[in-house]
């Protein structure tokens, strides 16, 4: 495996490089796709450009997630998932409001499985334009209005809530329906800085690093922690913190894994936080809070 360090590696050439009109992040990049499984050309190129269609997304042995971020992943690569055909308000079309994609399995895929709605709609691209091939149609007609265009989509918040992307978690509201409340302005400060490079880049450096990948079903069964035992536990505990021994209602303790590893959910790996010290211990050790009520 490489060492990921480039720029002091790759400094005693910086001046051949530049002749030669390659930059340290394409080697990089090189390196990195050195260490996952090669993919086939063709499927490389369409990936690149307007992706494809992945049929039962959720039972498709070439999908699988990482664990415990649970990054999409095509045979082994990270993806990002979009709706190439959307239907949207008129209201919506007019503002240029416009389905978001994905980057993990977020609350908003979750309840997209409950009803029924992931079979043969979604897209997989390593598309880093921010710009993506859609069919748009006007909710309540049966005609599209636009097809095969590309329009501007914004990240899924949900997705940025799921990683902690950039510290999200500090801009959210409290209570289950967290958009409301926290710091807005904040929030859509980082879906408007939102890379795709960077966190394909980071991705692809986490998954170098030998991150464990589980297949689809399987992370769903493993990721999901009753809330029978998650409210046992907080019983169990007196519903007191376990690090800082603060006192609190049932509904502001947290569920923390202590290998980071939201698959493991044996009980010596649980740990029963407050919110402000689950944030800590995140912020110290890395790692995402996902869902952890």
């Amino acid at each position: 495996m490489p060492d990921k360090n480039f720029d002091s590696i790759l400094a005693p050439f910086s001046s051949i490089l530049k002749k030669m009109n390659i930059t340290a992040k394409e080697i990089a990049d090189d390196a990195y796709d050195f260490d996952l499984p090669p993919l086939d050309l063709k499927i490389k190129m369409q990936l690149e450009e307007d992706g494809f269609v992945i049929e039962n997304i959720l039972n498709n042995s070439d999908i699988t997630f990482s664990a415990p971020h649970e990054y999409f992943l095509f045979k082994k690569h990270p993806v990002l998932v979009y709706i190439r055909d959307q239907f949207i308000s008129r209201s919506n079309y007019l503002n240029g409001k416009f389905t978001k994609y994905h980057v993990c399995f977020c609350k908003a895929l979750e309840n997209a499985e409950r009803e029924n709605r992931l079979e043969s709609r979604y897209i997989i691209t390593t598309n880093t334009r921010g710009n993506f091939l859609v069919n748009i149609m006007i909710q309540g007609s049966n005609i599209f209005v636009e097809e095969n265009v590309y329009k501007r989509l914004q990240i899924c918040q949900d997705c940025l809530r799921e990683l902690n992307w950039k510290n999200f978690l500090d801009y959210c509201g409290k209570s289950e329906q967290w958009w409301v409340g926290g710091n807005s302005y904040q929030r859509e400060r980082i879906v408007k800085n939102f890379n795709i490079d960077e966190f394909l880049s980071s991705t692809t450096n986490d998954l170098s690093r030998g991150i464990e990948t589980l297949s689809s079903s399987l992370a769903r069964k493993q990721y999901s922690l009753p809330r029978e035992i998650k409210d046992d536990l907080k019983y169990r505990c007196g519903y007191k913190c376990q690090k800082c021994g603060k006192f609190t209602v049932k509904s502001d303790l947290q569920i923390h894994h202590r290998d980071h590893n939201q698959g493991n959910n044996s009980l010596d790996n649980l740990m029963v936080v407050c919110v402000d010290c689950h944030k800590n211990i995140h912020r110290a050790e890395g790692g995402y809070i996902g869902d952890v009520l």
